[in-house]
């Protein structure tokens, strides 16, 4: 798919592709520290958390309750 691109030009897409993923983890980030310090404190009596914080546990559930695509049902 590429291959119609010439070099310089699929290393811009790919930095415009890096650019724009680091970028939606940042917003997703922020909201999750929207939504932390909107409800942890009351609910739960937690401090408040920092936007990068939020980064942090957005990347972090990510890496322990994302699907690796392994079903263990599909085992013979």
């Amino acid at each position: 798919m590429l291959n119609k691109f010439s070099k310089s030009e699929q290393i811009l897409i790919f930095t415009g592709l890096i650019l724009v993923l680091i970028v939606l983890v940042i917003i997703e980030g922020w909201f999750v520290a929207y939504l932390w310090n909107w409800l942890m404190p009351i609910i739960f009596g937690l401090t408040t958390i920092t936007p990068w914080q939020g980064v942090g546990i957005f990347v972090l559930c990510n890496m322990l309750f994302k699907s690796t695509g392994y079903n263990s049902s599909k085992r013979s």
